[in-house]
């Protein structure tokens, strides 16, 4: 498992000219960290690796950092006491997830796993807060956010509520392609018929063909 509490392998004192330094990444995952050098605050954000199948954040920890895909694929899900394992949505590269648990400063309702080997960024929810209380620009990426995750929540139970096995498929696929939350999602979705099935909300065998 990866925490906040082993950011020294692939650390990072700043951003602005600092991220001509590393490989290239996704332009929009930098957005909301760079407003704290245009607010006159080195970011303390960090940069850290996990391989497929470790938890990243899991439910009931604390929310103490936003975190950012440099790279790879996350699932965000829950695992019920029957056992059951239900996946909310992927997280692919280029985007943020747990915004809304770090402004309410409460326990991860959800757990962060790496489905593809990944390269994430942390900003500290110190940092975040600060943000959120100097910096327009970064409150505008928020509201952006929350308002895109609103619109995602209904689409979700809408899904749910749908009998025709493909038209779940489509309508969980589509979501993924949301341009303010996965703005550099590829064309190719990569996912396991047992992943898909945990996006859809049915066994594997509900939704394949003959």
């Amino acid at each position: 498992m990866h925490t906040l509490a082993q950011p020294g392998r692939l650390r990072r004192p700043g951003w602005g000219p600092q991220i001509e330094e590393v490989k290239p990444q996704p332009i929009h995952l930098y957005r909301p960290a760079a407003c704290s050098n245009e607010r006159g605050r080195p970011s303390d954000a960090s940069e850290g690796l996990s391989a497929a199948g470790e938890t990243v954040s899991r439910k009931g920890e604390s929310a103490s950092a936003w975190m950012g895909v440099a790279e790879g694929l996350l699932k965000i899900s829950a695992v019920y006491r029957t056992g059951k394992v239900v996946m909310f949505t992927a997280i692919p590269a280029g985007s943020w997830v747990g915004e809304g648990s770090v402004i309410k400063r409460e326990l991860r309702r959800y757990d962060v796993i790496v489905m593809r080997p990944r390269r994430a960024i942390f900003l500290p929810g110190s940092t975040f807060r600060w943000l959120m209380d100097t910096s327009p620009e970064f409150n505008h990426i928020l509201i952006e956010h929350l308002n895109e995750r609103l619109a995602q929540c209904i689409a979700m139970v809408e899904i749910d509520r749908l009998t025709d096995p493909v038209a779940r498929v489509a309508r969980a696929i589509g979501t993924l392609y949301n341009p303010v939350l996965y703005p550099e999602l590829s064309p190719l979705l990569t996912m396991s018929h047992t992943e898909l099935g945990e996006l859809i909300g049915m066994s594997r065998q509900s939704f394949l063909l003959p």
